[in-house]
């Protein structure tokens, strides 16, 4: 159905009927965001791999019919590492987020959304692989940009400080990653409301770094303790 509708309305060449496929790729990602979320593994894998299929001729059609770094490729790079991550296709995913930072840094001497939001990406592939420190430098580039281009209360911004975050509490930074939860919530509830699902998420973060430092803080006192009867136990044998 997605092919017909693709020639139907213009075909290859036609630079609209490719952005219209390319939604239909967008669609399929969705399904596959959904399907995961209910953890029907199965079809959530078929709607990702569907998503991949159309977004590869998207790009191939974007390249024969774009200038060679035009934005909307980079558009459709992010769109596809994005599936690919879903995926825990890893290499593919920074491959092509690498790619499409590569032409986001050809426009504007590079200070531009598509860089940021490459390099965000790129960081999160990081982290989800355990690297924090290539993760943390990425994301740390991403909110640098950000804080350039967006006003330091922008949601993006604050995007960018969720993910440095969730390296820092990964790192056991959590006093750090506590801090920067909190302003992310503030920032989020002023822009999206209270019971947004960004709002409570970062709150929720937050309290898990807050619940850490208690238990960390009792196994100390428990430490203290024991030390304390041996220490007891050793004037006794006096």
């Amino acid at each position: 159905v997605a092919m017909r509708l693709y020639q139907e309305v213009g075909g290859t060449n036609d630079i609209r009927a490719v952005n219209m496929y390319e939604k239909v790729g967008q669609i399929a990602e969705q399904q596959g965001n959904f399907y995961a979320s209910s953890n029907e593994n199965k079809k959530s894998t078929t709607a990702y791999k569907n998503a991949i299929e159309i977004l590869q001729k998207v790009l191939e059609q974007k390249k024969n019919v774009l200038e060679e770094e035009d934005l909307s490729i980079a558009e459709t790079l992010k769109n596809l590492g994005s599936v690919y991550d879903e995926l825990k296709m890893y290499s593919k995913a920074l491959a092509v987020y690498r790619e499409g930072l590569k032409i986001g840094e050809a426009h504007a001497d590079g200070k531009n959304l598509t860089v940021a939001y490459m390099l965000n990406n790129i960081g999160e592939v990081h982290r989800k692989q355990n690297d924090w420190k290539e993760a943390l430098s990425y994301h740390q580039r991403s909110l640098q940009l950000k804080m350039e281009l967006l006003n330091p209360d922008h949601s993006e911004v604050s995007d960018s400080n969720f993910n440095i975050a969730l390296v820092l509490k990964e790192q056991g930074k959590k006093k750090e990653a506590k801090k920067l939860f909190e302003a992310c919530a503030r920032v989020y509830g002023n822009v999206f409301g209270m019971d947004h699902e960004y709002t409570k998420g970062a709150r929720d973060e937050a309290r898990e770094c807050v619940a850490w430092e208690e238990k960390a803080a009792e196994e100390d006192e428990d430490e203290d303790d024991e030390d304390d009867d041996d220490d007891d136990d050793d004037d006794d044998d006096d």
